[in-house]
């Protein structure tokens, strides 16, 4: 049982059930007598053994009446387990709250904070910079909306927008998260050696070596045939190709508004969330393209490409996965593929002419205001031009085309299998 009183099931067998609703673990009349003769009489005292000895009074008593409550409330919740599933459920085992494959041995409060997993949301205090930017942009939408006539701003606005950007507002502290817990937090950061990273598929802190985390991310950087090295940071020159296509896409039709990308930005940055589950422990490189110029034009492409992404063989969750395999009634083969590095495998440039195809030459898709050539010139950007940096402070391109982590490259895996 965990603290505060929750059962923490850790079977995997078919649970028995009664079906008698009474307690069978009831005392009996002289048992209840002799509880009350202990709460009444306070001084009297239980011997523990080893010296130790307690009082039997009404705090033991309200524990054993606790303890009591919490075995019939977990009866009556298997049993509606049973109703609802029609058989006796099975109660999996519990998850492992962290892994540590490192040689450092976290202290008891770290371990305490690293049993919290990922699902526990942890209040962080945001960057300056992220302020700084959504006031620039926020600026920016600002002055757009004047030059259109929608809105009339004073002189002192921008001043004022520019000195918030600046101030910091709110408290960042979290209630389950104690003053101790953000000490060891902060001391296992400092430990030589040893890296925090999240498991690949499942919520959960994994704590590796810095040196073989490293050496398996320059591992995966050695393939030169999907990187390239860089001298220097293009994304000014990204900014300026998209903006251009931009303005021309926002000029020829009014039905599709593309918005202009202003503001600071910087490269991508390249990780791994260690695949426990595998031997070896190998890592799925993920680049997070958050920080680039082109993260919010691939979200606004991902959000047009929706409605032209077929779904005859998808599903848009797994209620709607377990509707279709009760309406099979038992017909046919449920199978499972593993494909290894799906999204670094897509033919991208031929992905691309799929999509064009689909949204242009289709006749039951809906018509799309925007040149084909424009858009498939933003597909480009979007996928060719995103540069990273890495553990070693480099700046690498990825080639061939293939992009990770980028908000429409989701769809590309649909249109290929289709």
């Amino acid at each position: 049982m965990r603290d505060g009183g929750e059962a923490q099931l850790a079977t995997d067998v078919p649970l028995e059930v009664d079906s008698d609703p009474e307690d069978e673990d009831a005392p009996d009349d002289d048992a209840l007598d002799d509880r009350r003769t202990d709460i009444d009489n306070p001084n009297h005292e239980e011997d523990l053994g080893g010296g130790l000895s307690y009082p039997n009074n009404i705090v033991h008593a309200l524990q054993v009446l606790k303890e009591r409550d919490l075995k019939k409330r977990m009866r009556t919740i298997l049993r509606k387990l049973v109703t609802l599933n029609g058989g006796k459920p099975r109660i999996p085992e519990a998850r492992q709250e962290y892994i540590n494959i490192s040689s450092y041995v976290p202290t008891p409060a770290q371990e305490q904070i690293l049993k919290m997993g990922l699902n526990c949301h942890f209040i962080t205090r945001p960057r300056p910079t992220d302020k700084r930017r959504e006031m620039e942009l926020l600026i920016d939408s600002i002055l757009n909306l004047q030059e259109r006539g929608a809105l009339q701003k004073t002189d002192a606005i921008q001043p004022l927008l520019l000195a918030e950007a600046l101030t910091d507002r709110g408290r960042y502290r979290s209630g389950i998260v104690s003053k101790e817990m953000r000490a060891a937090a902060k001391e296992l950061k400092r430990v030589a050696g040893v890296t925090v990273h999240r498991a690949d598929k499942t919520a959960a802190f994994v704590l590796i070596n810095t040196q073989e985390y490293h050496e398996k991310l320059d591992a995966i950087l050695a393939n030169l045939t999907k990187f390239e090295r860089l001298t220097s940071n293009p994304g000014e020159d990204i900014k300026r190709e998209a903006n251009r296509t931009i303005e021309a896409i926002n000029a020829a039709t009014n039905a599709v508004h593309l918005p202009i990308i202003s503001g600071d930005f910087g490269p991508g940055y390249l990780y791994g969330n260690v695949k426990t589950h595998k031997q070896g422990n190998p890592l799925r490189p993920i680049i997070s393209q958050c920080p680039t110029p082109t993260y919010q034009l691939a979200k606004r492409l991902y959000a047009i490409l929706t409605q032209y992404v077929p779904d005859c063989y998808c599903v848009a969750s797994s209620a709607e996965f377990l509707q279709r395999i009760k309406d099979a009634r038992g017909e046919g083969v449920i199978a499972s593929m593993d494909v290894e590095s799906l999204f670094t495998n897509v033919p991208v440039d031929e992905t691309i002419d799929l999509i064009a195809d689909r949204v242009y030459k289709d006749e039951t898709t809906p018509d799309l205001n925007i040149p084909e050539q424009a858009l498939l010139t933003l597909f480009a950007i979007c996928t060719e031009r995103a540069p990273f940096t890495t553990h070693r402070r480099h700046m690498y391109l990825q080639r061939m085309a293939r992009r990770w982590a980028r908000p429409w490259a989701y769809s590309l895996p649909t249109f290929t299998w289709e």
